[in-house]
């Protein structure tokens, strides 16, 4: 297996081979403020991809299968 990092030394996936032969391999990207924009894994020779998408004060996520999270938080949450 070998890992593999961006210019920043981020971790930017890996593979996964065996007898030269490309078993399963790992992408991860990000932006310009060091959070996840996408990742996506090819394994037995379908890729699936995830994107992520960031709206100030939340996260939201959307996946290939449709499933959407979205999280929040309170900046004043236990703060007097």
């Amino acid at each position: 297996m070998e890992e593999r990092y961006d210019d920043l030394g981020r971790t930017a996936g890996y593979q996964l081979q065996q007898d030269e032969r490309n078993l399963q391999n790992i992408a991860t990207s990000y932006d310009s403020q060091g959070r996840i924009t996408s990742a996506s894994f090819e394994h037995a020779g379908e890729t699936k991809q995830f994107r992520y998408s960031y709206i100030d004060g939340s996260t939201m996520r959307s996946h290939p299968n449709v499933i959407e999270s979205a999280y929040a938080y309170e900046p004043k949450r236990g703060n007097a």
